[in-house]
């Protein structure tokens, strides 16, 4: 028994650590096939990652060539454009000059400065017109009756030149539309040409109906000259209530910062028209932003006594004024006028700032001070042959404000009936604010 036993326990573990070596060798083979699974799945994943950005950036490629192509094919498009134009402009110039060229030979004589036998060329090429001469063209036929119509007016026959202005102006309403640049020109030159006939009625609609254009055209690109906008919104404005030109005045002040910058003096000088016109218009908010931005660049700029802050200083005060700031406002009239008289006692101007420093007074209870103020204001006021009647008319009811508040009503009354010496216009209240610069 003890023999059997020894001999059994040697077979016996050599029997069992033979049964466990296909085990491991299966256990090894798995993981050995897991790991070249992973391998495998790692190289297909890298090739599928390269294949697919190999693909994007053949797209992007082939994306970019396109975005070439459709450039190139644009700029030569532009091109094309551009060149057709350009023969176009040369075709319509060159049947401009023989069309005029001929009107200007077929009497017989040579054209010279005599003004009788240009007239009888102008006669004639209307004439042709008339007969349809360029009926085909209508670009040419406006720019032939622009130039006849502008050489009628240059001789003094603004009769002649009506007609042909009148239909320059039909044919950019139909090529152009209502509201375009090409017609805002047309108006001009018709305006212009209602004012030489001393005819204000139709040069008054004609500015309406072209200041009404500006506010349409408001978002465009500016165009046309400032003081010849500002004449218009000043023509039309006989009340001196400016609100309705604000528009208007925003196209000015952008053409002006077009043309001189942010900072040049003629820049901030639209800055206080248009925050006069935004006080008139009851934005007292917007007009206050305009008026600092003006005060603020000139002070930056200018000595403290320079005339230009005179104007930008009666301003804010009028605003100040208006929003019932009277401390404000006396402190900034004050400065104003001792500004003002440095420079130049006798300018007109000073005498607004004075009524307005009156207005301001009496609005505070200082009458006996006031008094004086108002009363040599409104005078030299009336006495200027160039001053608005709107101006003149402000001026005086703030001397009626003044003695009603007083309780002096003899005199309140006095110079109430001093409106029957005046045109009849819609008057403001007292307190507007008159200061345009």
């Amino acid at each position: 028994m003890p023999r059997s036993d020894q001999t059994s326990g040697p077979i016996g573990g050599v029997g069992a650590s033979n049964a466990g070596r296909p085990n491991r060798l299966l256990t090894n083979c798995l993981v050995l096939l897991c790991i070249l699974l992973f391998a495998a799945l790692c190289v297909v994943g890298w090739l599928a990652v390269r294949s697919a950005l190999s693909l994007q950036v053949g797209q992007a490629k082939l994306r970019v060539v396109d975005l070439e192509r459709m450039t190139e094919q644009k700029q030569r498009k532009t091109a094309e454009g551009v060149a057709k134009s350009a023969l176009e402009d040369v075709a319509r110039g060159k049947q401009l000059a023989e069309f005029l060229f001929a009107a200007l030979t077929d009497h017989g004589r040579p054209v010279s400065e005599d003004g009788v036998l240009l007239h009888e060329a102008l006669d004639g090429a209307t004439r042709r017109l008339d007969e349809g001469a360029l009926k085909d063209s209508d670009k040419v036929e406006c720019e032939a009756r622009r130039i006849i119509g502008e050489s009628y007016r240059s001789l003094g026959d603004f009769a002649g030149a009506e007609p042909h202005l009148e239909a320059v102006l039909a044919i950019r309403r139909e090529l152009h539309g209502e509201t375009s640049v090409p017609v805002l020109e047309a108006l001009w030159s018709l305006a212009s040409l209602a004012k030489q006939r001393d005819d204000e009625n139709s040069a008054h609609a004609l500015r309406a109906e072209l200041l009404a254009v500006y506010g349409q055209l408001i978002d465009e690109k500016p165009h046309g000259k400032v003081p010849r906008l500002y004449g218009a919104i000043d023509a039309n404005t006989p009340d001196g209530n400016y609100g309705p030109a604000v528009p208007q005045l925003r196209w000015a002040l952008r053409l002006l910062k077009e043309q001189f910058g942010d900072q040049h003096p003629h820049t901030l000088a639209g800055y206080r028209r248009l925050a006069a016109g935004l006080v008139d218009a009851g934005d007292f908010k917007e007009a206050e932003s305009f008026y600092l931005k003006a005060l603020g660049q000139q002070r930056a700029m200018l000595p403290p006594d320079h005339p230009d802050v005179a104007p930008t200083l009666a301003g804010l005060g009028s605003l100040r004024l208006r929003q019932e700031k009277y401390t404000e406002a006396e402190a900034l009239l004050r400065e104003s006028i001792a500004v003002r008289e440095k420079a130049d006692p006798d300018l007109p101007v000073a005498d607004e700032a004075k009524s307005l420093l009156g207005e301001t007074l009496a609005r505070q209870g200082k009458y006996e001070e006031a008094e004086p103020l108002l009363l040599s204001a409104y005078d030299r006021i009336k006495r200027d042959k160039e001053a608005p009647v709107h101006r003149k008319r402000r001026a005086r009811l703030r001397i009626v404000d003044l003695y009603e508040r007083w309780g002096k009503k003899e005199l309140a009354a006095k110079y109430q009936r001093g409106a029957s010496q005046e045109p009849a216009t819609s008057a403001p209240a007292p307190n507007y604010s008159v200061e345009r610069g």
